[in-house]
């Protein structure tokens, strides 16, 4: 009896399983940023206000032709920060867009900024990224900066 349900769950559930699979999800995305002295780009998970081109791309699924494609971008504290409107041309069912947005480290909200794609005004993927400061701010005085604990000495080290 126990085998038999198990089995009827099975089958009501490769339904959905088919669908899923046969429907992609609209679109895909990755952040990247350009290594320093480089036109190499890596795919990060998290980004500092002193990365080079931070960039969103976006590869999604449509059908052929001429799409109106958006990206909205949201500092932490969710003031928009930046929005790109582009035509993009789907072939073969796919598309793709990238968008690099300046950022500022002394008028942006650090934390998580979110990205916003559409396509022909549906929204396709949001996707976040933790953006924090870099380097120490250079206006700040030295004194007030935090100094890093001293390490342990080698006990060997004055013999």
């Amino acid at each position: 009896m126990r085998m038999e349900f198990a089995r009827a769950l099975c089958l009501m559930a490769l339904p959905f399983v088919g669908a899923a699979w046969a429907n992609p999800p609209p679109a895909e995305y990755r952040f990247t940023k350009r290594l320093p002295n480089s036109e190499e780009r890596v795919e990060i998970k998290a980004a500092t206000f002193d990365d080079l081109q931070l960039c969103f791309n976006v590869v999604g699924f449509a059908s052929d032709g001429d799409h109106a494609a958006e990206i909205a971008v949201y500092d932490a504290s969710g003031r928009e920060k930046a929005r790109l409107f582009k035509t993009v041309l789907a072939k073969g069912v796919s598309w793709s867009i990238s968008f690099c947005p300046a950022t500022v480290k002394d008028e942006d909200a650090p934390g998580e900024w979110w990205f916003v794609a559409t396509l022909d005004d549906t929204p396709v993927i949001s996707a976040s990224i933790p953006i924090a400061y870099g380097k120490p701010n250079s206006s700040v005085p030295e004194s007030s900066r935090l100094k890093s604990r001293p390490q342990p000495r080698d006990p060997r080290a004055n013999r």
